[in-house]
């Protein structure tokens, strides 16, 4: 099996698989992007992963935050996708955000970490922190804020 048939293979599954096909996605992207790290199987830090079989990934991660994923889900396709560092999701990012507030702080973090990595916002001094959902909702409040 192909990589990119195995990726789209795990993110069409439920439940632990789809977990994977999330991780190994996001693995894909981080070593297109020249980032490689120990942690990466070695069929990812050796894989070239082409323009189109990116785009193809990306379709299908887009495709699984429309439909009735679980929140913590969602906030894993906005960080896998965020490794793409596409200015281009700004939207679906920010959507996320909106929908995540007050409703799940892995999504608002996520999100908020994804606007970061293709420059949409920086954070203030503070860091973004898993672990800190006020500081989070004020810093997504203060985004969204600016944008009306």
């Amino acid at each position: 099996m192909s990589m990119l048939n195995r990726v789209l293979s795990l993110l069409s599954a439920d439940g632990v698989p789809l977990e994977d096909g999330i991780l190994l996605a996001a693995n894909l992207f981080d070593r297109m992007q020249g980032r490689v790290d120990d942690s990466m199987d070695e069929t990812v830090r050796s894989y070239i992963l082409s323009d189109m079989e990116a785009l193809q990934i990306k379709n299908a991660l887009l495709e699984l935050l429309k439909g009735k994923l679980d929140l913590k889900m969602k906030g894993s396709a906005v960080w896998a996708l965020s490794k793409l560092r596409d200015k281009n999701l700004v939207p679906i990012f920010r959507e996320c955000l909106r929908s995540g507030m007050r409703v799940s702080n892995d999504l608002v973090y996520q999100s908020l970490v994804a606007l970061n990595d293709v420059g949409e916002i920086r954070s203030s001094g503070n860091f973004f922190s898993i672990f800190d959902e006020e500081e989070n909702l004020h810093m997504a409040t203060v985004y969204l804020s600016s944008l009306e």
